[in-house]
C-alpha cells in the first residue's frame, strides 16, 4: 500500500512539473522543455526537459532522486556529489565539465565493507579519495561498520573521435595531457587513435603530474 502511494505521488509530482512548463510556455512564448541536455547551464532552480534529462542520467550513475525535472536541493546535492567523484569544482552548477564529465561516466560499483577495512585502502584500491567515497557515502565523520555497502566511483573513460588531440580532451576534462599519457601509457602524444578508449585522471592524479 505504501509502495503504492509513493509510486502514486511520484506520478503526480512529474504531471505537476509538467503542467508548470506547459503554462510557463503558454505565459511566456519561452518552453525551456524544449531545451536539450547540454545546451544551457543548469543549477539550483532551473526546469524543464533538460532537467528531467540531468536527473535520469544521475539515477542510472546512482544517485538516489526524483526525477520530476525541477532542480531542486535535492538534485543540487546529487549533483555535488556527482562533481566531487568526478574530481571537479563542487558548485552544484551544470556546466560544460559536468555535461562531459556526465557523458563519460559510468555507473558505480557496490563494496560490502569487511572486518578491519578502512576508507583510505578501499580508496587506494579502486583508484578513488578518501573525500570522494565519504562525499558519495554520506559518511561523515563515523567509522565504517562491517557489512555495510558503500557506493564506489568507476572512474570515467572517453572514446577518442575523428579529429580529436590530446589537448583538446585534456582541456574538455579538466585534466593535463602529461596526466592523460602517463595514464593511458600513450608512446606518441602527437598520434591516438579514434575509437581508442581512454581512462580519464582525477584532479588529484591531474595537479601531480603537471607539477
Amino acid at each position: 500500500m505504501i509502495t503504492r502511494v509513493r509510486r502514486d505521488r511520484g506520478r503526480l509530482a512529474r504531471l505537476a512539473a509538467l503542467v508548470a512548463i506547459m503554462a510557463s510556455c503558454a505565459a511566456t512564448g519561452i518552453c525551456y522543455a524544449q531545451f536539450e541536455l547540454g545546451e544551457r547551464t543548469l543549477s539550483y532552480g532551473s526546469w524543464g526537459g533538460d532537467v528531467f534529462h540531468l536527473q535520469q542520467e544521475l539515477s542510472r550513475l546512482g544517485y538516489r532522486i526524483r526525477v520530476d525535472g525541477h532542480f531542486g536541493k535535492e538534485t543540487e546535492r546529487a549533483v555535488i556529489a556527482f562533481q566531487v567523484a568526478s574530481g571537479l569544482e563542487p558548485d552544484g552548477i551544470v556546466g560544460e565539465k559536468t555535461f562531459a564529465a556526465l557523458a563519460a561516466a559510468r555507473p558505480f560499483i557496490l563494496y560490502t565493507v569487511r572486518p578491519g577495512d578502512s576508507l583510505a585502502e578501499i580508496a587506494r584500491t579502486y583508484d578513488a579519495t578518501v573525500s570522494e567515497l565519504v562525499a558519495l557515502n554520506n559518511l561523515g565523520e563515523r567509522p565504517l561498520e562491517p557489512g555495510e555497502i558503500l557506493q564506489i566511483p568507476v572512474r570515467p573513460t572517453y572514446t577518442v573521435r575523428s579529429g580529436d588531440t590530446l589537448s583538446a580532451i585534456a582541456l574538455r576534462f579538466g585534466t593535463t595531457v602529461r596526466a592523460l599519457v602517463e595514464l593511458n601509457e600513450i608512446p606518441n602524444p602527437d598520434y591516438i587513435r579514434a575509437g581508442a578508449v581512454l581512462r580519464i585522471p582525477r584532479a588529484g592524479r591531474a595537479t601531480a603530474s603537471a607539477r
